[in-house]
């Protein structure tokens, strides 16, 4: 009878002290994925010298880009359907 006391002293503690925790970080849903291709900003106006831009694009997949020689780019992360692209325009020479 003792032994089975203690076993329902232990088992009352442990489950006492395991039920109550909370994770430690929340979870956060992942956002519903978007139905359409949105790019941020719409258009950019380069000037004669050389320029660097950062350029949002939202899809549902993890887009490509293709570009003229003259702007290279640097990928981003892509996170939540968002990816931000860097562009870097060359110097135009007239």
């Amino acid at each position: 009878m003792r032994y089975l006391t203690q076993f329902f002293v232990l088992s009352l503690v442990s489950l006492v002290c395991c039920c109550g925790k909370t994770p430690d970080t929340p979870v956060t849903p992942t956002p519903e994925a978007p139905t359409a291709i949105t790019v941020s900003p719409t258009s950019i106006a380069a000037t004669q010298a050389a320029a660097s831009y950062d350029l949002t694009v939202t899809a549902p997949a993890r887009p490509t880009l293709t570009l003229p020689s003259w702007i290279t780019k640097t990928d981003g992360t892509y996170k939540d359907y968002k990816i931000t692209f860097k562009l870097n325009v060359a110097e135009r020479l007239l």
